[in-house]
């Protein structure tokens, strides 16, 4: 009997401190630079399986044939102005509709006039200049993010890389949290077109909350056959100049990707392989490999290569 109670309360306190753990425990992150899937309002899709990523967003509401610029969740008309309350990338500000349906913005210029000594500016998260000034005392709160933040400023989120918080009671980071907003990207400003034209975002890395570029359709992207997505293993891909094209079904979207006005399977791949235009010696290029792997859009990364002399 005595046996039987200790058993029992061992299994009570394993069951405890499995609930602590699950609680507090930091929950995986995605891998994947989603970010951008948040900035455009597109709703994301968990399949049955539960996986750290979405298996895919539903992007439905950016509809190219639509002749309107368009700015995380809505459209507006060619003259537009975007709304103030919008959050804008830092700095941006009287972003208005362009014809290319891109958007032309004015850049705040901030003024940093000399502090006193031990005194710092504060900042509005995502705002481009200070919003005041702070001397602090014994009663300043201080928020430990791995280093001291004085109230008012800002910081990079530890929970979501990808949004910034302000230092202030009853600060979290959680989802939600009213001191934090999510980073805005400056190519959903000057390449919007490119967005609703479905091109390639592309990164420098995949952990980078932003893509810096879009790549659109051309005749020197190099494509490879769909292959299975759960094998470790891609080896059996054959380059394809036209890639593996399938018909564009909004019912499959999870298993499709859109580039330009084609749509490719899940898993395939492309790259592009061309000079560096800003390169000072002509001999450096850029690689671009691109692939299909959280729809509709392709995700690519970039990097710059000079060819061997030997």
């Amino acid at each position: 009997m005595r046996l039987r109670k200790v058993l029992f309360v061992c299994a009570i306190l394993c069951a405890q401190i499995s609930w602590i753990e699950s609680v507090f425990r930091p929950k995986p992150k995605c891998n994947q630079p989603i970010n951008i899937y948040d900035n455009l309002k597109c709703k994301p899709k968990f399949g049955k399986q539960e996986k750290i990523c979405p298996e895919c967003y539903d992007c439905s509401q950016i509809d190219p044939k639509i002749n309107k610029c368009y700015y995380q969740g809505k459209y507006y008309k060619i003259g537009e102005q975007i709304d103030d309350n919008a959050n804008l990338p830092s700095c941006y500000v009287g972003c208005y509709c362009n014809d290319d349906l891109t958007f032309t913005c004015a850049v705040t210029d901030c003024a940093y006039p000399s502090i006193p000594d031990g005194c710092y500016f504060t900042n509005e998260v995502n705002q481009c200049c200070p919003s005041g000034l702070n001397c602090p005392d014994n009663n300043t709160l201080i928020c430990n993010v791995g280093y001291d933040v004085y109230e008012g400023q800002t910081f990079q989120n530890p929970k979501d890389e990808c949004s910034n918080c302000k230092c202030a009671r009853g600060v979290t980071g959680d989802p939600g949290d009213p001191h934090c907003k999510k980073t805005a990207c400056d190519v959903e400003i000057t390449q919007s077109n490119y967005i609703l034209g479905y091109c390639a975002a592309v990164y420098a890395q995949l952990t980078d909350c932003c893509p810096y570029d879009y790549m659109c359709p051309r005749d020197d992207d190099v494509f490879y056959s769909c292959y299975d997505s759960s094998s470790s293993s891609d080896s059996d891909s054959v380059p394809d100049s036209q890639g593996p094209r399938v018909t564009c079904d909004d019912h499959n979207a999870c298993k499709q990707c859109r580039y330009g006005k084609s749509c490719y399977p899940l898993g395939t791949k492309f790259s592009r392989y061309v000079y560096d235009p800003d390169s000072p010696t002509d001999d450096w290029y850029q690689f671009t490999e691109c692939e299909c792997n959280i729809p509709p859009y392709f995700t690519c990364t970039r990097t710059f290569e000079r060819p061997s002399t030997e």
